[in-house]
């Protein structure tokens, strides 16, 4: 996942001065506001903004400590408060994922593809919730869409290369993992697929450098990034966190 250094909520009054012109210009903007029923400035009370929010933050932290089914939980009772607040739906479609609900995890992040079709990290959400229901060609073209707005989001190449692969486009599929990698060699689990898949073909070169690169990493006990997920402050649907 794209991981900053710390994640964080940002001011503690969310209609504070500078908060509210970036609410505005981000859910309110000319198109979105038609799109994005239910979030509208004017239509939510702070009360409201605020009981959402703590159920938010509180789906974030059981989805941080991975209790799945609390964090669906709480997310869906913020969205209750909020309807369509494009992070929680993200949030929310990573979180019925993890609990292999996927026929729900693809109406949640369709929902907010729906919100906002240019939004790459609900389109990456949705292109690995599809992969995962083995609807790989449809996929490939939300993740080359993904890629046309954000053509530097390893997750996106790593998700693309994983519906490549059970398409056996095979050779297509190691130049998207070697792209993810490229991009973000910390993603460990693209690593996984790359060398196996290289081994595969027969890319003996490949295989052994990054084998030995993973091999190192286990060694020093360093976390495995799961590269698909794309969750979300709530205060900022651009800012994510590492689970």
């Amino acid at each position: 996942e794209r991981c900053p250094p710390k994640a964080e909520v940002r001011g503690s009054n969310p209609f504070g001065c500078a908060n509210m012109l970036l609410y505005l210009k981000r859910d309110l903007r000319p198109g979105r506001f038609q799109r994005a029923q239910g979030i509208s400035f004017f239509g939510t009370t702070m009360d409201t903004f605020e009981t959402a929010k703590d159920y938010f933050l509180k789906g974030l932290a059981f989805q941080q400590k991975g209790i799945w089914d609390e964090a669906e939980r709480m997310y869906s009772e913020s969205l209750n408060f909020v309807p369509n607040r494009l992070s929680t739906l993200i949030n929310l479609a990573n979180t019925q994922y993890r609990l292999n609900k996927l026929e729900n995890a693809r109406k949640t992040a369709e929902k907010a593809v729906e919100i906002d079709p240019d939004n790459s990290d609900a389109l990456c959400q949705l292109g690995a919730i599809l992969v995962a229901r083995g609807a790989n060609e449809a996929a490939v073209k939300i993740l080359d869409k993904c890629l046309s707005i954000e053509p530097k989001l390893a997750e996106a190449h790593s998700n693309r290369g994983n519906a490549l692969k059970d398409l056996k486009r095979l050779d297509e599929a190691l130049a998207s993992y070697e792209k993810a990698i490229t991009l973000k060699p910390s993603i460990d689990f693209t690593l996984g697929h790359y060398c196996l898949l290289a081994q595969s073909l027969g890319n003996w070169a490949v295989f052994d450098k990054w084998a030995d690169t993973i091999i190192q990493k286990t060694k020093a006990g360093e976390k495995i990034c799961n590269p698909w997920a794309a969750s979300q402050m709530f205060d900022d649907p651009g800012l994510l966190y590492q689970s």
